[in-house]
């Protein structure tokens, strides 16, 4: 129910629907909400840890056991996406109320910066003048490749010298689009 009525509207449904499938196979397609208890959810945990799906040559995909353990933070996402469809269930009546969702502890930020040696040799390889431009709006203004590549003249103000990366219309979401000064680069 939740795909259906609020995958539409979610920023990342395919990433909603991929979750879902795991959570399915895992607690399987006929679960109660009475099954979801903190010990369960660490199970899940722990066998998500263990297993990744590959996608073969012939693009089926398969699940297989690990040496590289999933991320925290990819558990963390789709127990999230439990976490929204109980919720959503409540909202509509589905349930009288939803389980807690325990997650895993975050993981802490990688924040690495090019140095400016780095950047020289980037550039020097942007031998398209649209990818030359695409890297120095993107090392610039620090937006995402979906801000950059959504970007329209409108959006820029040469007058007060800024580029707004939210378009006019678009719904701001959790990861913000900020609006940036133009340097003189």
């Amino acid at each position: 129910w939740y795909l259906q009525e609020k995958g539409p509207e979610i920023a990342s449904a395919a990433h909603a629907a991929l979750s879902t499938q795991y959570l399915i196979e895992f607690f399987g397609a006929r679960a109660t909400v009475s099954m979801i208890m903190p010990q369960v959810l660490k199970r899940y945990e722990r066998e998500r840890t263990r297993k990744r799906t590959v996608k073969l040559p012939d693009g089926s995909k398969k699940t297989v056991s690990s040496d590289k353990p999933l991320s925290s933070g990819t558990i963390r996402r789709e127990l999230t996406v439990l976490s929204a469809a109980l919720n959503h269930a409540v909202r509509n009546g589905r349930l009288t109320s939803a389980p807690r969702i325990f997650m895993p502890p975050q993981a802490p930020n990688k924040t690495r910066y090019l140095d400016q040696n780095e950047i020289e040799r980037l550039l020097k390889e942007c031998v398209e003048p649209h990818m030359k431009l695409f890297v120095l709006l993107a090392l610039n203004t620090g937006a995402r490749k979906g801000a950059l590549l959504g970007l329209v003249w409108s959006q820029i103000d040469f007058v007060n010298r800024l580029i707004y990366l939210n378009p006019e219309g678009r719904t701001q979401t959790n990861k913000r689009r900020a609006i940036v000064p133009i340097n003189d680069r």
